[in-house]
């Protein structure tokens, strides 16, 4: 008590407070959750809110892969002649996986590119709604942020490429190359 006498006794007797609390939280914590302060400095975030962003955003991201789950293995049904001749030529099937698995790969990190191109492009108009100055070179001085785009690359690659590439590697070669049509219950993804 003799400590906050002597340094807030004047203010203690002007706004007639009897006892004062001192609590101390970690800097990392201030903007998000920082919810027993009464008066902030400026206006708190919320991480409820961020997290319920971000799993909306993943949400929709899983949608994407498995539309493009649906679109490969419909196509798969025209490509089915080339895996045909390919595997009439030697080619084998972890050959094809590989190159099915490849072309997954370039698609998804050409999405990437193009996503990353995009917000640069709007990158102004991001600041301007968020109202808060994000430095591009900051976004990559923490390691997690290209460790997550390579997971999502990554992921991304085998959920969507994964399906077809097993799918259409594994055509018999005679019944494909006698326009062999395929039974209804062999393709998975393919009606909507």
């Amino acid at each position: 008590m003799q400590i906050q006498e002597r340094l807030f006794g004047d203010l203690f007797l002007q706004l007639n407070i009897d006892t004062l609390q001192l609590s101390l939280q970690a800097v990392r914590d201030t903007h998000l959750h920082s919810n027993h302060f009464k008066e902030e400095p400026e206006i708190r975030g919320s991480a409820t809110t961020i997290e319920f962003l971000f799993l909306i955003g993943f949400f929709i991201l899983i949608l994407a892969w498995i539309n493009f789950v649906n679109l490969s293995t419909a196509r798969a049904v025209s490509r089915s002649k080339e895996v045909g001749v390919r595997k009439s030529i030697g080619a084998g099937k972890w050959q094809l996986i590989h190159q099915f698995l490849l072309e997954a790969f370039m698609i998804n990190g050409l999405s990437l590119l193009l996503a990353v191109a995009l917000y640069l492009l709007f990158y102004s108009i991001f600041i301007s709604v968020v109202q808060k100055e994000i430095p591009l070179h900051s976004l990559f001085e923490s390691y997690w942020l290209p460790i997550g785009i390579a997971g999502v690359l990554l992921l991304g690659t085998l959920l969507s490429g994964g399906h077809s590439a097993f799918f259409l590697s594994s055509f018999k070669v005679v019944k494909v190359l006698k326009n062999y049509t395929l039974p209804e219950k062999d393709l998975f993804f393919v009606k909507a």
